[in-house]
């Protein structure tokens, strides 16, 4: 298998030939094109000027170990299988978010007094043990929107996880 859209940009990366027209698949030979064998399949690789050997044996060295693999199609690919596997939040609807906030946080939060100068020792546990809960929830917050985030980014962005 030859993914020939991104052997065409390996070899022109690769190396510095702006003579470098096309690549192609064909299942023979023609007689007058650079022809070369990559895993079974034969390439003919066009050149808009006459390439020396060292270009030559530059393009097969690529071909050689040309990987098929699209892994900027891949990564796209998983984005949504990425936002999927965030446990609860992939398929959450706003409203459920928010109640998920208010669950977690700002009622932990409201709970908190604003002065705890005058509370027994018993009273500042309990409030010690709120702030616990609320770093727990926020520490959960943070990852679940991490995950979502790289899963948009793979999304839009996917080259930018190489």
């Amino acid at each position: 298998m030859v993914n020939l859209k991104k052997l065409h940009g390996e070899i022109a990366e690769a190396i510095a030939i702006e003579g470098i027209a096309d690549v192609t698949a064909h299942s023979s030979p023609p007689p007058a094109w650079y022809i070369f064998q990559a895993n079974g399949t034969v390439l003919r690789v066009d050149f808009v000027a006459t390439p020396d050997q060292n270009a030559l044996d530059a393009v097969q060295a690529i071909i050689d170990v040309h990987d098929p693999t699209d892994y900027v199609q891949q990564t796209q690919d998983n984005a949504e299988d990425q936002a999927a596997a965030i446990p609860e939040w992939s398929g959450w609807t706003e409203a459920e978010g928010l109640q998920w906030h208010t669950d977690n946080l700002k009622t932990l939060i409201d709970a908190v007094p604003e002065d705890v100068t005058g509370l027994e020792l018993a009273q500042l546990k309990q409030v010690i043990q709120r702030l616990v809960d609320i770093q727990r929830a926020q520490v959960q917050l943070a990852r679940a929107s991490i995950r979502m985030q790289i899963a948009l980014r793979n999304q839009a962005w996917p080259r930018l996880q190489e």
